[in-house]
């Protein structure tokens, strides 16, 4: 059981402003004007907003869950960034013909030929059984890329 000591009104800094310039304040700033203006927010019935409440164990978990979302979905946007960049310096052709890198075409295709020498192996099958579910001009776009993107040949 949690005792209250004090009730929290969290009030809104611009309100706060709006309600010191109508007391006539001089537009000096020190911490002790700024108190007494609050006490006189805190007095008018009409101006005091609502106690604070703390969140819900429930909404607290919602917020840590929405804030590992936001999280993670910020370094998904930057691994995606950074594989772009790698496959634009390798094999530009082909980084150019990926509209979608969530695509599951393209994390199918790029895990099999990672590098100019493994594209240049993929048979016109295996790529349209890697690109399953993608259109065919899509298809035909990529083919088209592989075809222009040249590979080091090491023996």
């Amino acid at each position: 059981m949690i005792n209250t000591i004090a009730t929290i009104h969290i009030g809104e800094p611009k309100q706060a402003r709006c309600c010191a310039e109508s007391l006539g304040s001089s537009g000096a700033k020190d911490d002790a004007r700024d108190a007494s203006v609050l006490v006189e927010l805190g007095r008018s019935p009409a101006h005091l907003p609502a106690a604070w409440t703390p969140p819900s164990e429930e909404a607290r978990r919602l917020a840590r869950a929405l804030a590992r979302h936001e999280s993670l979905t910020a370094k998904k946007s930057r691994e995606t960034q950074q594989l772009r960049a790698q496959i634009a310096l390798t094999m530009p052709v082909v980084e150019h013909a990926i509209a979608e890198m969530d695509a599951k075409w393209a994390r199918a295709l790029l895990r099999e030929a990672p590098t100019p020498r493994h594209i240049a192996m993929l048979s016109r099958e295996r790529l349209t059984a890697l690109m399953k579910g993608a259109r065919k001009e899509t298809i035909e776009r990529m083919w088209t890329a592989i075809q222009a993107t040249e590979s080091l040949d090491m023996t």
